[in-house]
């Protein structure tokens, strides 16, 4: 799964460490079950990586059932009280896309792992996507109008077609590429006055969105050059020398 929904892969399929290095896990390794419950038999025990029986737990299907059943119009949930019920916030949030991108995950986990739940997963992803088409034309998210495009760019890989989807990449990776200056070399994270140009490593994440469109869209390739031109600055001044 790619860094985008890195927090709702972790959140929704919880796997344990890997202890094994990558150079210990050898070509050797048989190919698991992405839906096995538990460890799988290996010849090799200390190069076999557990997997978590949480990852087909039936709770998380039930949960997210419960919460995706009734559609809120330009809602979505972005935080737990401490009773554990969801705190919701309108569509023009940073989170925003998070929601209906986990409901793509369980959708593909449901198609890798049938007979794990009834729910039409996809139906309910689809739903809960429109909210953010109005956030197509303008936004005040800053560089997180990558997030939004998430689950539009799941979209995609079940249906490479679906004009909706096509026309929500393109307009949020035009959002974003327009934040970026030649000059400074990044997309700018959130609007400020000159001379301040706001710029945090979290830019790192949104990136995606201006890569897969520069491959989706013919015209769009300097897009590519944009995100490696982003990626380039951040290496130089967001990270240490060791």
């Amino acid at each position: 799964m790619h860094l985008l929904q890195l927090a709702l892969f972790v959140f929704t399929f919880v796997l344990t460490p890997i202890a094994a290095s990558l150079e210990t896990r050898s070509s050797q390794q048989e190919p698991h079950d992405p839906c096995a419950s538990r460890s799988f038999h290996h010849p090799h025990p200390q190069h076999t990586p557990a997997v978590s029986a949480r990852i087909n737990s039936p709770l998380i299907y039930s949960k997210y059932d419960e919460s995706s059943t009734n559609y809120r119009i330009n809602s979505y949930p972005h935080l737990t009280s401490a009773s554990g019920s969801w705190s919701w916030v309108g569509n023009d949030w940073w989170t925003s896309g998070f929601f209906p991108g986990t409901l793509y995950l369980l959708h593909e986990r449901s198609q890798k792992c049938p007979g794990r739940t009834s729910v039409n997963w996809l139906a309910r992803a689809r739903k809960w996507s429109e909210g953010l088409v109005p956030l197509e034309s303008s936004n005040t998210v800053g560089h997180d109008t990558g997030f939004l495009a998430y689950p539009f760019l799941s979209e995609l890989k079940v249906n490479p077609n679906n004009a909706t989807a096509k026309a929500g990449v393109k307009a949020f990776a035009a959002l974003l590429a327009n934040r970026f200056n030649s000059t400074v070399g990044c997309t700018r994270s959130w609007d400020s006055s000159y001379p301040d140009f706001l710029v945090i490593i979290d830019n790192m994440m949104n990136l995606e969105l201006l890569y897969e469109a520069a491959k989706l869209f013919p015209g769009l390739e300097k897009y590519y050059d944009i995100a490696a031109g982003h990626a380039s600055t951040a290496a130089m001044h967001h990270l240490r020398p060791d």
